[in-house]
């Protein structure tokens, strides 16, 4: 057996022509082994730590990548806004309408055509058409008709409004009133009957006196109207009675049609305190209260039940309903 040279070394190669047989050993005759295997594994060593930053690099730019990704979207959405005007609270207007956004607190758009609408800020939508500015009431749809006929639709939730600023007690809690106008709401119950208010405001520049009504508009056409000047139906028969607090009583009658739904509703209206109640064949009962019309000298107190106080309540208080007797009363 061969003297063996303590510089010399074992060396491990892979078979050459099977990589699945085990290692060839053979014996390296230089002197320098130990210093070429220990360049060997520091050179493996460099390869580890430029693997690992080759895979660090990829994961940074894969990271960068959906970094400047998410930047191109976020600033395509910027651009689309501002591109795109906020024409709330309509849905939609014609392309080229300017918007401003006006010191009290509503909006001013100009439409491509000359017509101007405001809104403000008590939902109050006013056109101004060849000089002339015109009060348009929102539609059950939520659409705002102009005099032009031209049609542009509002958002549901700018026009709902709470129970309280409605002035309306007893609704159902998924029964939402909208506004509809200055001091007009407008609630729908699911049967499709329609309660619609006015509150009873005072002139200004801009708008006429408004005497505060109610009416109850059925499916079938039938309206039962209440208000300061009197109880009536409109397709519907109405009977009215005096109570004895000084109260009228009143009730839709039967029309005697077994085939159409019977709306059958009922109340109380005292009109010295402009408080109707209302019990509806639906079966929901409501309370509203809309104070002194804005004519009466005598005014309310701004207690809430739109009494008024002092003297003025018994002479200046409007008669509003004459009875000849108890149970007959003429409107």
């Amino acid at each position: 057996m061969p003297e063996s040279n303590p510089l010399c070394g074992l060396l491990h190669c892979q078979h050459p022509l099977d990589p699945n047989q085990p290692d060839v050993q053979f014996v390296s005759p230089s002197e320098s082994h130990y210093e070429l295997m220990e360049i060997a594994k520091q050179l493996e060593g460099i390869r580890l730590v430029l693997e690992a930053m080759f895979a660090a690099s990829q994961q940074l730019q894969a990271e960068a990548q959906a970094y400047l990704q998410n930047q191109t979207m976020h600033a395509e959405s910027y651009i689309e806004r501002l591109e795109r005007p906020d024409y709330y609270p309509f849905m939609s207007l014609p392309q080229g309408t300017t918007v401003t956004d006006l010191s009290d607190g509503g909006r001013q758009f100009v439409l491509p055509g000359g017509i101007i609408i405001l809104v403000r800020t008590d939902h109050t939508v006013v056109v101004i058409c060849d000089g002339r500015a015109i009060n348009v009431d929102i539609s059950l749809g939520g659409n705002v008709v102009l005099p032009n006929g031209q049609t542009y639709q509002v958002h549901g939730d700018w026009l709902v409004v709470t129970h309280a600023a409605a002035g309306i007690e007893g609704l159902p809690q998924d029964v939402q009133p909208i506004c509809i106008g200055r001091g007009r709401y407008r609630a729908e119950f699911a049967d499709g009957v329609v309660l619609t208010v006015w509150h009873a405001l005072p002139a200004d520049d801009a708008h006429p006196a408004q005497e505060c009504m109610l009416h109850v508009a059925n499916p079938t056409g039938g309206i039962l109207v209440i208000s300061r000047k009197g109880i009536q139906g409109i397709g519907v028969e109405v009977q009215v009675r005096l109570l004895a607090d000084g109260a009228l009583g009143f009730r839709v009658l039967p029309d005697g049609n077994p085939d159409v739904v019977q709306y059958l509703h009922a109340g109380t209206a005292r009109s010295m305190q402009g408080v109707v109640e209302l019990a509806l064949s639906n079966g929901n009962t409501i309370t509203y209260r809309c104070g002194r019309s804005p004519d009466d000298p005598g005014g309310g107190t701004g207690d809430g039940d739109g009494a008024g106080s002092g003297e003025g309540d018994n002479v200046n208080a409007p008669i509003i309903f004459q009875c000849e007797e108890r149970g007959q009363c003429s409107i």
